[in-house]
C-alpha cells in the first residue's frame, strides 16, 4: 500500500471525527431583562473636531467673525480659512500674544473661488479656491 492511500484510509476518517467533535450547539439566546443598557453618552457638538495652532499674525476681523487664514504668507492656489463667531472668541480667547492651541469643532465647511479683480495681479487662472470652515471653540490651551 502507498503513502498516500494509506493516510487516506487512515488520515481522512481522523480528520472527520475531529471535525466533528469540535461542533457546537448554537448559543442560546440572552433574556432581555439581562441585557443592560449603557449609559448615554455625553451630549458633543456636531462635527469634525481639530486642533489648530494659531498664531496672532494668521487672525483677522471679518465683520462679526475672526477668521484664522493659516499659511496665509505662502503663495499657493488653495486656502483654508477657519471663522469664528467674534463674540465668543473674545470671550474664549482674548486677544492672544502668543500662539495658542485651539480645540475646534466644524460645524460647517463652503468652497469659494475668488478671482481677482485686477487684471494684472498673479493668480491661478481658474481662481484661488478657499474652503471656509465654520467652527466653535470647545478647548483652549495657552
Amino acid at each position: 500500500m502507498t503513502a498516500a492511500i494509506r493516510w487516506f484510509l487512515v488520515g481522512v476518517p481522523l480528520l472527520v471525527a475531529c471535525a466533528e467533535t469540535q461542533r457546537s450547539e448554537p448559543a442560546k439566546p440572552v433574556p432581555e431583562t439581562a441585557v443592560k443598557s449603557d449609559p448615554k453618552p455625553e451630549a458633543k457638538p456636531e462635527g469634525e473636531t481639530k486642533t489648530l495652532l494659531v498664531a496672532p499674525g494668521d487672525l483677522s476681523i471679518d465683520g462679526d467673525a475672526v477668521v484664522y487664514a493659516p499659511d496665509s504668507n505662502v503663495k499657493k492656489a488653495k486656502y483654508e480659512y477657519y471663522r469664528f463667531d467674534k463674540a465668543a472668541f473674545q470671550a474664549k480667547v482674548g486677544t492672544p500674544t502668543s500662539p495658542i492651541k485651539l480645540t475646534v469643532v466644524i460645524s460647517s465647511t463652503k468652497d469659494e473661488t475668488y478671482q481677482p479683480s485686477d487684471p494684472n495681479v498673479q493668480a491661478p487662472a481658474a481662481g484661488f479656491q478657499r474652503r471656509v470652515h465654520t467652527c466653535t471653540i470647545v478647548g483652549v490651551e495657552r
